[in-house]
């Protein structure tokens, strides 16, 4: 979305700013390495090649996919993204369309971003799932930075649970609260992503969810809790019931904790900002008391939709502190700029574990 925004209306979520706003909470993109599909071992076996499918035109460029066919008939059925699709569209939740970003296999971090940041001309995702090829440490470290200037989030995997802990470790230098790490063999951060976006990602918790087609990781209790306290997200079996533990980001924050304060950002920031363009009839915003109310009435309509039983994101606790036009500095009379407003929120959570019920038995 439009980077600008910010010089308009800027709405601050705790202590985080940011130039980019607007963005669909449940848009996805999988970062993956370039491949084409493998050519028959036979002559005989080769297909009539069209001009479109030479050497010059392999997959190198982001494209929107809504099935996993179409994804094997570009990338061929062996690469990482037909297997990170395969876990996409296996969720029957899915939302229906992924973009799939390929990247050559020893692209650097500055090409991986520019890589991104090209595809997002073409459509605004909000997560991205990387494949196993592209979760390192120095991959991670840049995609945090990435995701923190642009409001994204960002979700890595490895296949090796000490690596996991070890990315985490090396996130924890880059303020990692939009940077989760995922332990599994199987694509188990593009499954999760797929089934919370088919639903809404910021409702609930992304903790205790079962997946199609994801193998769950046997681990003993200690592994478990080594995992999980280090904030490596696993899926693991648990009385004959496989789910995800615990949906949180590399600071151990959690995940939807992060969507429903970005969702209300973005919402705040376009509604104001369509305030501004057409309130009283198109003429423009009074720079008035009632202006400064009007102002105030879209926020507590944001409250509102964010409170709503559908949603669930923030308790009905919320409230909005308002300036009157005589408080405004006269600098600000000048710009014609509200400042001073102030809104308040708690954000609905959910139960993740219950450690201490105390049972009294008598006899």
């Amino acid at each position: 979305m439009d980077q600008k925004m910010n010089l308009i209306v800027k709405v601050n979520i705790n202590d985080t700013t940011s130039n980019v706003v607007s963005t669909s909470i449940d848009t996805v993109a999988l970062l993956c390495k370039s491949q084409s599909p493998t050519p028959p071992e036979s002559e005989d076996e080769l297909p009539a090649i069209e001009e479109s499918e030479t050497e010059s035109n392999l997959p190198t460029v982001a494209k929107l996919f809504y099935n996993t066919e179409s994804v094997i008939d570009v990338f061929g059925e062996n690469s990482e993204a037909h297997l990170m699709a395969k876990a996409y569209f296996g969720q029957s939740n899915n939302n229906g369309a992924v973009m799939i970003v390929p990247v050559n296999e020893d692209a650097s971090t500055t090409q991986i971003i520019e890589d991104l940041d090209e595809a997002l001309k073409t459509y605004d995702f909000y997560h991205v799932c990387v494949s196993k090829n592209f979760s390192t440490d120095a991959v991670g470290e840049a995609l945090q930075n990435w995701a923190t200037n642009r409001f994204k989030m960002v979700h890595l995997i490895s296949d090796n649970l000490t690596e996991a802990e070890a990315l985490v470790t090396a996130l924890e230098s880059s303020s990692p609260d939009r940077v989760s790490v995922f332990y599994s063999s199987d694509y188990l951060n593009v499954a999760i992503v797929s089934a919370r976006c088919g639903l809404d990602p910021a409702r609930g918790t992304w903790a205790h969810k079962s997946l199609q087609g994801i193998e769950f990781s046997p681990l003993i209790k200690d592994e478990m809790d080594t995992a999980t306290s280090a904030g490596v997200n696993v899926y693991t079996r648990i009385a004959g019931s496989s789910r995800l533990f615990f949906g949180t980001v590399a600071d151990k924050s959690f995940i939807d904790s992060v969507l429903k304060k970005d969702w209300l950002k973005f919402r705040l920031e376009e509604r104001i900002f369509a305030l501004l363009a057409e309130a009283n009839s198109g003429y423009g915003l009074n720079l008035s008391d009632d202006g400064i109310l009007a102002i105030g009435a879209v926020i507590s309509n944001v409250f509102t939709e964010a409170n709503r039983s559908d949603r669930e994101y923030i308790m009905d606790n919320f409230s909005v502190s308002l300036p009157r036009y005589a408080d405004l500095s006269a600098d600000d009379k000048d710009r014609r700029n509200v400042n001073g407003i102030k809104a308040y929120c708690t954000l609905m959570d959910s139960v993740h574990t219950v450690l201490d019920v105390e049972v009294v038995i008598s006899r």
